[in-house]
């Protein structure tokens, strides 16, 4: 049998969120999944490596933990992960990343 873990678990992640809006309103939006299986794991997909680099800024990550890889041949992906402590709260994992089209190496090229 399985039992869903209760929305309570998610609370401070859930507050977390609400708070880092609060305090940057204007930062980019995202594609947010917080998922009762790991309730204090944030996953922040974003559209761009801009709205990325508002991100690492808004949770004091330094640029040194931002990883640049090739996602497929056509596309790169920009991330970091990181543990926000906020008073009050849980600690909360969030992993952040952006992905952007780039033109396919040529074929033979090196």
């Amino acid at each position: 049998m399985n039992v869903a873990t209760p929305l309570v678990a998610q609370a401070s992640t859930l507050e977390c969120l609400a708070r880092i809006a609060s305090k940057y309103p204007a930062l980019p939006g995202a594609y947010i999944v917080v998922s009762q299986i790991v309730p204090n794991r944030v996953g922040v997909q974003l559209h761009g490596f801009q709205a990325v680099e508002a991100w690492r800024e808004a949770l004091g990550v330094p640029f040194e933990q931002v990883v640049l890889s090739r996602f497929s041949p056509d596309r790169v992906v920009l991330e970091f992960s990181t543990t926000v402590r906020q008073l009050g709260l849980e600690a909360v994992d969030f992993e952040v990343y952006g992905i952007e089209d780039v033109a396919a190496p040529e074929a033979g090229a090196s």
